[in-house]
């Protein structure tokens, strides 16, 4: 009987520190007083672009430390980097008390087909102190719905044969979306291609 009790208490417990293990892993950098972290960790981004997440570098661990960053882990064919002042870099000097910031960068592949993308990027002091931060990227593709063209100067004259020259803007309405994108088209040559009212005169005589 002792032993059937021993062997039940001896479950429950190995059972308590599976259950406990993770929370402690989670709160482990947070004790240490070290954290890397962003405001907006999930985000939609379309394929072919180049997006840009700030990130922060939280130090309270009671000295100045040198963090190294780092990709855990990215999609294939992804390109990520860390900039700085506008230059690459790749360890971040933190004081003690204070945080710094940089900005993560990851380009996107044209050929990126719609769904939800993760990249784990982290940061390691020089004592050994590290924190992960895991970011989301949603690819949507953009629908464009209904489209509009305003001409300057949709009606001219001349003779036949007159080529005629027009300042066209294109307005696209992006679908679920209020914003409009105009496309300026400068002195676009037009004849034959756009089909604006012409009043032609034999002999050039308006």
């Amino acid at each position: 009987m002792k032993k059937r009790v021993f062997s039940m208490t001896a479950a429950i417990m190995l059972l308590f520190l599976t259950a406990v293990a993770p929370l402690t892993s989670m709160t482990a950098s947070a004790a240490s007083g070290f954290e890397l972290y962003t405001t907006y960790p999930g985000i939609s981004v379309e394929a072919g672009e180049t997006q840009s997440i700030t990130m922060y570098v939280e130090n309270n661990t009671g000295s100045n430390v040198d963090a190294s960053l780092s990709i855990v882990s990215m999609p294939d064919d992804w390109t990520c980097y860390f900039t700085g002042d506008s230059t690459t870099v790749s360890q971040i000097h933190v004081q003690d008390g204070t945080e710094e910031s940089f900005t993560f960068y990851a380009v996107v592949p044209e050929d990126t087909t719609e769904g939800t993308y993760t990249i784990e990027v982290q940061a390691v002091t020089d004592t050994g102190v590290s924190d992960t931060q895991t970011l989301s990227l949603t690819v949507e593709e953009i629908e464009y719905g209904q489209s509009s063209l305003d001409v300057d100067y949709p009606e001219q004259e001349g003779a036949s044969g007159t080529s005629f020259s027009f300042d066209a803007t294109i307005h696209q309405q992006q679908r679920g979306g209020s914003d409009l994108q105009s496309v300026r088209e400068d002195e676009r040559r037009l004849a034959g291609e756009l089909h604006a009212e012409q009043r032609i005169h034999p002999g050039g005589e308006h």
